[in-house]
Parts: C-alpha cells; structure tokens; sequence
C-alpha cells in the first residue's frame, strides 16, 4: 500500500508540475512592453539581469529560499507529511484565480505572486503539513526576487528626499556650508556638486536590505511578532544606513574635493550594508538578552504532536471518502487539470479579446503626438524643446514626444512649457511627474484640482496643479528661490483624468469588467511664477486653452470622469 501511495504521489506530482508549466511559461505573461514574451518564467528571470530593475540579488534570493525549504525539512522531520489534498486544492485554485486577475489588469507581479502560492498549495497536496510548513517561509520570502521598481515611484521617492534633507541638516550642524537644490547637493563656491539619484538614496539596498533583516529575524527567532519586527524595522535602518553614505560623501567632498566624495560613493555603498547588519544584530542581541522567548513563543511541542496524531481527520478527500491512492490521485489531478485549462482559457481570452487601445492624443502619420502650433495668437511663439537623455532612458524606446516652449511676446523673461508623453507597447510607462521635478531639482510645496476652461471641451479638462519652487545661485553668489506651477493630466480611449490613482482605477476595472485596455498620455504644462501664482495660473489658463485643441481630440461627454472621482 506505501508503495502504491508513493507512486500515485510521483503521478500527482508530475500532473502538477506540468499544469503549472503550461499555465506559467505559455500563459504567464500578458505584458508585452519591455519584455515580449508570455512566459513568466522568462519575464520573471530576465529581470534578474537588467541592472534598471534594481533585482540584481535575485539569484541570491532563489538560492537562500531553496536552503531555507531544505533547512526546514531537514528540522520538521517528524511532521506529518500526509497530503493534504483539501488544503492543497483551496490553495492552488486562489493562485490561479489571483493569476488571471494580474493578466487582466496587466501586471505580471501579481501573477509572480500567484505562481509562488501555487507551489505551496502543490507542498500542502504533495507533502502535508511537512513540506507545506517547510515551504510557506521560502515562498514568501521570494517575493523579494521580485522586480519592485514601483517603490521608486512611491515610497522611495520620499526616502529619497528624507536622506537629503537628514544628510544636509547634519552637515550645516557640522559646519558645512552645503546647498540643497532639489535632488541636488552643491557647494556654494563650487568646489563639488552632486545628485542624488534614487539609486543613492537607499530604494536601490531597500529590497535586499528588507530581505537581510527578514532572514536573520526569521533564523534567530520562532516568534512571528518578532520576526515581523525585524522587517518593519529594516526600513528605519536603511534610511540611517544611507544617511551616513550620503553625508560621508559631503564630508569627504568638503574636506578633498570632488574626487574624493567620489571614490566614497563609488566605493562605500558597503557602508549601508555594515551599518545594517549591525543595527541588526544588535536588535537581536537585546532582545535575546532583555525579551527571551518563552516556550510559549517558540512552540507545545506535545500539542503539534497531538495534532499530528489526529492528522487523519484533516485529509479531506482521501481521508474523510476512504478513496485508494490512485482513485484520490486521478481525481485530484482531473481538478488540477481542469482548473489550469479554464485559466490558459481565460488569460487567452483577455489577451484576444481585449479591445480600445485608444488615445485621444492626434497622431501624425508615423505614429508620433502630433506638433504643438508654432504660434498661438499674437501672444506666444513657441520653439521645440529637447527631450532630455534620461528621459529616453528611461522609457520604452516607442514611447512617443511632443514639446514645445512658449516665450511671451510681450515679455520675453515670461514663457510655459508644454509637454505630450505618450505611451508606447508598454502601458505602464507613464508615471506621475512628481517623481522627475525633484531630480530636475523642483520640491513640491502643495497641490490642487483645477479645471481648465478649453474650447471644444464643453466640460473642460482636469487637472492636478502642483506648487512648486527650486533654489538657484543669482549673479552674485546668492542663493534665490524661484517659485513656480506644474499642471498635469492623463488621456486614455476616451477619458481625460487628473491624477494618477485615478488612472491606475479606470485601467484595472476596465480590463478587468470590459478587457478594454487605454493608450495613456499625460499632458503637463509648467511656468515659473515669480509674479506670483495667480499670474502663473493665468499664464498656464491662457496657453492651455490655445496649445491643447491642436493636439488633443475631446473625450465623449458621457466618459467624463469628474475630479475627485
């Protein structure tokens, strides 16, 4: 009979992996921007080796998982490794769930995070509570092997200013006469200047320095609460781990020269890691000293072996029915089949059946924005404006362009420039601008709504205003602040949006409830306000309403999405 369930167990294990092959590897990718592929192995491992994802440590975090699912068995030994088949196939049915809604909105993280639930319902259906416990941590702790440049786009963006503005107060205390601009750290008598990239900033260590913490809080203690202290504290660590990188570079800059911060930077990113590390290991050392754990913490060992004693009464389908090995595994592997086809179904079915695509920005005949006009009235002329080398960087390589600056004729010191960033294959190319005003040296001081009044657009368009200002050095060696606004908007198939969240919304529910996908835009226009904002809001209402008609086609009344929505 052993015999018999090993080898209905192989049977099962194979039907199962070859599901998740065929559902992962040929319908595991629905994004095909930056990455053309279906697989998601491919789009998952490729990350790995592209230095712009930030996931460089990726094969480290597969290998540590595939140590930790090792060290946990080898120390659960004597756990009950009946399969758990009710369990398995509850879990393994919400991972292919969860995987055709990532297909569906178009984000092939959530299908990652569907492929890791799916291999440990497959240990809770293979290997019971042995290997499901054994797998539960590595599982999640890959997730950290996961592409997460979103961060840099959210939080990172405000670690990223928080480091700059701890490093330079900490540098006037010392007595160094250092300038903030923005992203930007300058001497005031030129002596170095540098910009904090996000990279510096610590959104490039935060993954793998949550990943650090994760671990030794994982491998020191049994406790959950303190092992999920350990994470939540790696985010403080390497804000002050990148605090003393930043403002060693500051004093190295100061005391030798701009070479010599350097060779700090380029040299001491360990710095982080060792100020981390011993951050760490010094938590862990007070707690084990000042807050052991009781036994209550770290496990009843005669209660697991009670509840594995009664393991039987949890095995559902083969325990409860009384089924053979074989019948139990045809029958398990017949839903494993079915419900990984209506999922190959399904993810195939939004990908052909998606429709729209859409934009409501003109084109012309090479599939570019179409130009902003030369002149608008007897009031501006406009020239075009470079796009920036990052920017290029940066975004797809079809990511389409228009901009143009527009000097006031009646006073040339006045002038607004406007902008069209369009989407190219890949969707998620656009992003709140917020995020590149700070490394061109802009802070952000406030925000509005603000409906712009724009002929042919009976409901105008919305917009989100942003108060801006940045620091600059007069003639005279004297630092100056130059107020000023930025508008922005997004265009998708038929719809006009102020605000990112709100574009984020209408993509996922209409992919979701009408696999309606959107081509977005986003639209800015910017003006420095030194006569203060009202003028430059008057500025902005008078070019927008003669520079947008030319470019941009007017949404159908009934798809109007109002500001706040």
């Amino acid at each position: 009979m052993t015999a018999e369930r090993n080898l209905s167990t192989y049977a099962l294990a194979a039907v199962v992996a070859l599901c998740g092959v065929a559902v992962f590897q040929f319908f595991g990718n629905t994004v095909r921007g930056y990455i053309d592929t279906g697989s998601l192995f491919v789009w998952w491992f490729s990350q790995w080796f592209n230095p712009q994802s930030e996931t460089e440590h990726g094969p480290i975090i597969a290998a540590v998982s595939l140590w930790l699912l090792w060290r946990n068995l080898q120390a659960d030994k004597d756990a009950d490794a009946t399969p758990r088949t009710g369990i398995g196939l509850a879990i393994i049915t919400g991972a292919l769930f969860l995987h055709l809604l990532g297909a569906a909105i178009g984000q092939a993280r959530v299908s990652a995070v569907a492929f890791l639930l799916y291999l440990e319902g497959t240990a809770w259906l293979l290997g019971g509570k042995r290997w499901g416990r054994a797998a539960a941590f590595p599982c999640a702790f890959m997730l950290f092997s996961l592409p997460l440049e979103f961060l840099f786009d959210e939080f990172g963006f405000h670690l990223r200013l928080a480091v700059i503005d701890a490093a330079t107060a900490i540098a006037h205390g010392l007595g160094i006469d250092v300038i903030r601009n923005g992203t930007q750290l300058l001497a005031p008598d030129g002596s170095f200047a540098y910009d904090v990239a996000p990279a510096c900033s610590g959104i490039r260590s935060l993954v793998a320095l949550t990943a650090l913490c994760t671990l030794l809080g994982y491998l020191h203690f049994r406790a959950w609460w303190r092992r999920g202290l350990f994470f939540l504290v790696s985010f403080p660590f390497a804000y002050v781990g990148n605090v003393i990188r930043i403002l060693a570079i500051i004093v190295a800059a100061e005391w030798f020269g701009q070479n010599a911060g350097a060779v700090v930077h380029d040299w001491f990113g360990f710095l982080v890691f060792v100020v981390v590390l011993g951050l760490a290991l010094a938590l862990s050392a007070a707690l084990k000293k000042w807050l052991p754990e009781r036994i209550e913490e770290t496990g009843r060992k005669g209660d697991e072996e009670r509840e594995d004693n009664n393991s039987t009464e949890h095995q559902c389908l083969c325990g409860t029915l009384n089924l053979t090995p074989w019948l139990t595994t045809s029958l398990t592997a017949g839903v494993v089949l079915l419900l990984s086809a209506l999922t190959c179904f399904g993810v195939y079915r939004l990908e052909n059946s998606a429709h729209g695509g859409g934009t409501l920005v003109k084109l012309t005949a090479e599939g570019q924005p179409a130009p902003f006009p030369a002149y608008l009235g007897l009031d501006w002329a406009g020239r075009n404006a470079p796009i920036t080398p990052v920017e290029r960087e940066v975004l797809p390589p079809d990511t389409g362009f228009a901009r143009t600056y527009y000097q006031s004729l009646e006073d040339p010191r006045v002038g607004v420039l406007v902008s069209v960033v369009l989407s190219g294959a890949d969707r998620g190319s656009i992003h709140r601008p917020e995020l590149c005003l700070a490394g061109q040296g802009w802070s952000v001081k406030g925000r509005f709504e603000h409906n712009f009044t724009v002929p042919g657009f009976p409901l105008g368009i919305p917009a989100t205003i942003l108060r801006t200002e940045r620091k600059l050095l007069n003639p005279d060696g004297q630092e100056v602040t130059v107020p000023g606004l930025f508008a922005y908007f997004f265009t998708g198939d038929g719809v006009i949006l102020a605000t990112n969240s709100q574009r984020m919304s209408q993509s996922a529910l209409d992919q979701i409830l009408s696999q309606k996908t959107h081509r977005w835009a986003y639209l800015f226009a910017q003006t420095d306000c030194p006569d203060g904002a009202e003028a430059g809001l008057a500025r902005l209402e008078n070019v927008i309403s003669q520079a947008i008609p030319p470019v941009l086609d007017p949404p159908p009344i009934n798809s109007f999405v109002p500001p706040g929505f």
